[in-house]
């Protein structure tokens, strides 16, 4: 399943469109219910068409956890020093002290800018080459290279179309 491992119990396949790179789209879920507040780690953006982007913060690092507000429980989603191509082949740069990074995370509460709330349905896209097999990598369902992250509020149903736009190879 072209899910990340780490995911798979707690994401609910929509669409998978194979081709040159496969697409897998789907949406998080806990408790049988798609209702989240989101946490992030990034620097929170709004370009000139009043579009919001979380880009990366200090050593590239870009983290999205969602909470459960059922039972609480706490999902990482995407954590940009370990996760995707880079994450499962080692290409991160020598240089990023993974563990002193992870642990210095300050983690922010999004909001949404249209209504204040903070419950979300969130949808996730990754993109795989389709020779990840082929080329002889592992763990080829946590090797995914791009990522789509696009909440929508529940409260007023506004979309944060690719709050997250991250490529991983």
């Amino acid at each position: 399943m072209y899910v990340p491992k780490k995911l798979q119990e707690n994401f609910k396949l929509i669409k998978e469109e194979p081709g040159t790179n496969i697409i897998v789209k789907g949406v998080l879920s806990c408790c049988g219910q798609h209702d989240f507040t989101i946490l992030y780690v990034g620097e929170l953006e709004t370009n000139w068409f009043g579009r919001k982007d979380i880009f990366p913060k200090g050593e590239n690092t870009i983290v999205l956890a969602a909470k459960c507000n059922v039972c609480g429980n706490e999902i990482e989603v995407f954590n940009s020093l370990t996760d995707g191509y880079d994450g499962v082949t080692g290409g991160h740069d020598d240089y990023i002290d993974i563990h002193s990074a992870i642990s210095s995370l300050e983690f922010n509460t999004f909001n949404c800018t249209k209504c204040s709330a903070s419950n979300f349905l969130i949808n996730i896209s990754f993109e795989y080459p389709d020779d990840l097999e082929n080329d002889g990598i592992q763990e080829y369902e946590n090797a995914f290279s791009s990522i789509w992250i696009s909440p929508t509020c529940t409260s007023c149903k506004k979309t944060y179309k690719n709050l997250i736009d991250m490529e991983t190879a």
